[in-house]
């Protein structure tokens, strides 16, 4: 599901699931939280063998998707 919001620049895609990352317009310090929770929810992830990845669109919003291997 999409919810309508700011959008990640695409050149911060890549970097947002590195960690102590943060998206501001300006460098403030007004973003709450430490930049860690993308980082740790992609390496949760991908110890299960998965990938996870976002498509994000200046001033309509990101969906953030994750796939993960069946075990049979």
């Amino acid at each position: 599901m999409r919810r309508p919001g700011r959008g990640i620049p695409h050149e911060y895609c890549d970097r947002i699931f590195s960690g102590f990352v943060q998206v501001e317009d300006h460098a403030t310090g007004q973003v709450p939280g430490l930049g860690m929770g993308l980082y740790m929810a992609r390496k949760t992830v991908e110890a299960y063998g998965g990938e996870m990845t976002v498509e994000s669109q200046l001033g309509e919003g990101s969906t953030f998707s994750f796939a993960l291997p069946v075990v049979k």
